[in-house]
């Protein structure tokens, strides 16, 4: 899972650089306010887990992380909580492990994936999470490097709720960004044994990013296969 984390961050950072003039690295020398930098870092999580020893110990790499290249921000992918009880667990499977992170500034996006559902209110109004009440929103960290998008994929993958990709389609039509990056928590498409290709979002989520270019696109829904003998 770490080594998952650190590839997502290096990567994107490097690809982002690639795609704009210049090499000023944002961690180590600021551009002036008035032009967007020509690379940005951040951390991608999602699934996070239920307070164990293994989210804790990603959570220290995450620190560790920051420490050696520094990040801005993370995403979170959703199913932010399993087992429900937000009010009593919040603490345990956020406010403790990131901590160090939110005590040094790193800011953090989330999406809702179907096991926040029951608390989605709670979570989408929750400060921490910046979603400003929203299960649908956009932000552009960066000026028009880079713009991120999202939306609460769960009633439309399990109920075909086409509902909120009006929105999406005009928020991307509208974006001056070099980079349009999504990140709901349910994929289109994915190898996985257990979760799938959706063909619901296959057929209408992917032709808007096709529409609108977006360049990548991140997801939370466990995509793991079984082996298959022979």
């Amino acid at each position: 899972m770490y080594r998952t984390l650190r590839l997502l961050i290096i990567l994107v950072a490097t690809s982002l650089a690639a795609a704009t003039a210049g090499t000023q690295d944002q961690a180590h020398t600021p551009p002036p306010q008035s032009a967007a930098p020509a690379s940005i870092r951040f951390a991608v999580i999602g699934d996070q887990g239920t307070g164990e020893d293994k989210q804790y110990e990603v959570a220290r790499q995450m620190v560790a992380e920051h420490d050696r290249v520094g990040y801005g921000f993370v995403l979170m992918l959703g199913d932010n909580l399993y087992g429900g009880n937000w009010p009593k667990r919040r603490q345990l499977i956020f406010d403790v492990p990131y901590k160090p992170l939110l005590d040094r500034g790193v800011r953090f996006y989330a999406t809702l994936g179907n096991h926040d559902q029951k608390s989605a209110n709670e979570q989408t109004t929750f400060a921490p999470f910046n979603m400003n009440g929203k299960s649908a929103y956009s932000f552009k960290p960066a000026g028009d490097l880079v713009e991120f998008f999202t939306y609460n994929s769960t009633p439309h993958s399990e109920r075909a709720d086409r509902s909120q990709l009006a929105w999406l389609d005009s928020a991307l039509a509208a974006s001056t960004a070099k980079w349009k990056i999504v990140f709901p928590h349910h994929p289109p498409f994915s190898p996985g044994s257990r979760h799938g290709d959706d063909k619901e979002l296959v057929a209408t989520l992917v032709p808007i990013f096709v529409k609108h270019g977006v360049q990548v696109v991140m997801t939370g829904t466990s995509t793991f296969r079984k082996a298959q003998a022979g």
